[in-house]
C-alpha cells in the first residue's frame, strides 16, 4: 500500500460519503466528520468505490475547500 517516500505527509482514514461515478468525483468523510472532495485522478481504484467504502488519503487545501489526494482502498 501507498508510497511513504515523502516525509511529512499525514494519511487520514475515512469513508466515501458521496459518489458521482458518472462525473468522476466524490466526497470522503473522515472520522471527525470533516468532508474532503476527491477526483478520480487522485484515486487509482476509483471504479471499485461505492458508498461507505473505507479509504485512506492525504489531505490538501483545495481551491473550494479540503481535498483528498492519493486516495487508496483499505
Amino acid at each position: 500500500m501507498g508510497n511513504f517516500s515523502k516525509v511529512g505527509e499525514i494519511w487520514i482514514t475515512g469513508t466515501v460519503k458521496t459518489l458521482k461515478a458518472d462525473k468522476g468525483f466524490g466526497f470522503i468523510r473522515d472520522l471527525n466528520g470533516l468532508e474532503y472532495f476527491f477526483h478520480h485522478t487522485d484515486a487509482p481504484d476509483f471504479e471499485a468505490f461505492t458508498l461507505g467504502t473505507a479509504v485512506r488519503f492525504v489531505a490538501k487545501a483545495g481551491t473550494k475547500g479540503p481535498r483528498a489526494e492519493k486516495v487508496e482502498l483499505l
